[in-house]
């Protein structure tokens, strides 16, 4: 099989779905599930890529202005037996099947939460684009059953055109960890992450340890790690002005963008980790959590019981009193329900492996081929 794996990207600074590749190229490669692979991104990006030993084949940066035009004249040009789109945007490839993976579940789900116009006008933007690369895809990859659900209400496609993919998780990252250079306590502290943009959740955590004090009469310490947004900056500032309206300000660390080896040293040494998130379409870093087998409280909103099961507390999302009440109930465990938590934690990780990623991938792929001459828009 000769795949070619696109990033049509329009930031040629993101990094989307590197991580995802840098894994499961190397199982492909290992257990001779692909003959041949190329990945198709904008010129100059991801010159680490070219360290996994395949063809890494560029094209102009200005490329998606043009509608992605000279992606496409090379997918076609390539002799390609299929086509895995790992960004969910248009690309018109004729000649052979087309899987498309979905990695952003916000266009796709009903938003719960408040945002501002400039962010709602972005997730209609990308709802369209998600819309269009669906409807031109042979097969669609699912990251969770949660995406699978709201994709196939939200665009009326059948689900048996759409296969639910896990990622993994590499256990090597919980085996370095450093001490992040400032801001973060030696222990005791409560541990978030990801991103400050509105689905995020944080406010969820700030209002549970303004109330946690006020019931308890203890302050919690929260170090909460993830790069600001320009498009999201209202947002940011109204956490900040919840928090000190609340009066807990200086019971948080905004530390900012962590490197791997600072996340796994937060992940081994917060008393717990909290995850706020209202959407997310898999989760790696709740993943990495698990993976670190860091105690976990996590809101309730899909994919999180799907992702966790019982290596978790769960709290009502949006409910600052739930979230205060599953805190205690963690901070008031004994070591050997810690522990028996940490074991179901521990067994949770463990079946999310990039060996199982890569076979399921090469599976669905396999089946797009066979699938190939029969329309999307059948079913529907």
């Amino acid at each position: 099989m000769k795949v070619a794996i696109l990033l049509p990207l329009r930031d040629p600074g993101s990094r989307g779905f590197v991580k995802y590749i840098e894994s499961i190229i190397p199982c492909w490669l290992k257990q001779h599930l692909i003959e041949y692979v190329s990945i198709l991104c904008p010129e100059g990006t991801f010159a680490n890529l070219k360290g996994l030993g395949v063809d890494i084949v560029y094209v102009r940066r200005q490329d998606y202005q043009d509608g992605f035009r000279e992606m496409t004249q090379k997918v076609r040009a390539g002799n390609y037996d299929i086509a895995l789109n790992t960004i969910a945007r248009s690309v018109k490839v004729i000649g052979i099947p087309l899987v498309t993976i979905i990695q952003n579940v916000e266009p796709i789900q009903r938003s719960i939460y408040p945002m501002p116009i400039q962010w709602r006008l972005r997730l209609w933007a990308l709802r369209r684009e998600h819309a269009v690369a669906c409807r031109q895809s042979t097969r669609i990859i699912a990251l969770s059953n949660h995406v699978k659900t709201e994709t196939c209400h939200r665009f009326n496609i059948s689900p048996d055109l759409v296969d639910v993919v896990y990622f993994g998780f590499n256990q090597y990252e919980s085996t370095a960890s450093k001490k992040p250079g400032i801001g973060v306590p030696e222990g005791g502290f409560l541990f978030s992450a990801g991103s400050i943009v509105p689905y995020r959740g944080y406010e969820d955590v700030i209002r549970a340890i303004a109330r946690f004090r006020e019931m308890h009469g203890r302050t919690l310490h929260v170090v909460i790690a993830g790069n600001s947004v320009r498009s999201a900056l209202v947002y940011e500032r109204s956490l900040k002005k919840l928090a000190q309206d609340l009066q807990v300000s200086d019971c948080i660390t905004w530390i900012g963008v962590l490197q791997r080896e600072e996340m796994t040293w937060c992940y081994q040494n917060a008393t717990l980790f909290v995850q706020s998130s209202r959407a997310e379409a898999f989760s790696n870093i709740a993943l990495e959590a698990m993976g670190n087998r860091c105690l976990t409280v996590s809101c309730d909103h899909p994919p999180m019981p799907e992702l966790f099961h019982n290596s978790a507390l769960y709290y009502t999302t949006g409910n600052c009193e739930s979230l205060c009440a599953a805190i205690q109930t963690m901070l008031s465990m004994s070591d050997k329900e810690r522990e028996d938590l940490r074991s179901r934690i521990k067994y949770r990780a463990a079946i999310f492996t990039w060996e199982r990623t890569a076979v399921q991938t090469c599976e669905v792929l396999n089946h797009a081929i066979a699938d190939y001459t029969i329309p999307l828009t059948q079913g529907r």
